[in-house]
């Protein structure tokens, strides 16, 4: 809510609070608590990024990524939606600091994990796969492949206009 507010500097200390207790509590029981600390990174992570700290926002994002690939391999249906956000959100990063063969290969990635995720139940996972799509065309941009930026963009328009028709 805060970062929502405008209140930045407020948020990532709440945020940066929220992730040294979930850290401690992640530490004495793990499964309950690493999906928490996962989160709360990710969190942190976009106060960073909101307040111009790119590369400990990549950092932060980094940990959470490294958390769910983890989660998602002991549980891959608990926490493979939960692995291709913070793919997303690690691509995003790379592409704000202009480290776009990075951000290609990690929305490549999303792209696959939310098509599988999409395929099994599209109400769920349809806007979640034309984001990554999205960003998978940006990143293809930056990259010079520009007839395959043009692919992934139509498929997400595609995918954009059938929620748009189901009111999602």
């Amino acid at each position: 809510i805060q970062l929502v507010l405008g209140q930045r500097i407020e948020a990532l200390a709440s945020m940066t609070e929220a992730v040294q207790i979930r850290r401690a509590l992640a530490e004495t029981i793990p499964d309950a608590y690493l999906p928490d600390l996962a989160g709360s990174l990710g969190n942190q992570s976009n106060c960073q990024a909101a307040l111009g700290q790119n590369e400990d926002a990549l950092a932060s994002i980094a940990e959470a990524l490294s958390i769910h690939r983890a989660l998602a391999e002991s549980n891959p249906d608990a926490f493979l939606p939960d692995l291709a956000t913070s793919i997303d959100n690690q691509a995003g990063m790379h592409h704000r600091l202009g480290q776009h063969a990075e951000a290609l290969a990690l929305a490549t990635e999303a792209v696959g994990i939310n098509r599988t995720l999409a395929d099994k139940t599209p109400s769920a996972f349809l806007p979640s796969l034309a984001l990554s799509l999205t960003l998978q065309a940006k990143a293809q941009n930056e990259m010079g492949q520009a007839e395959e930026a043009l692919a992934s963009i139509n498929e997400a328009v595609r995918h954009y206009r059938a929620l748009a028709e189901i009111g999602r």
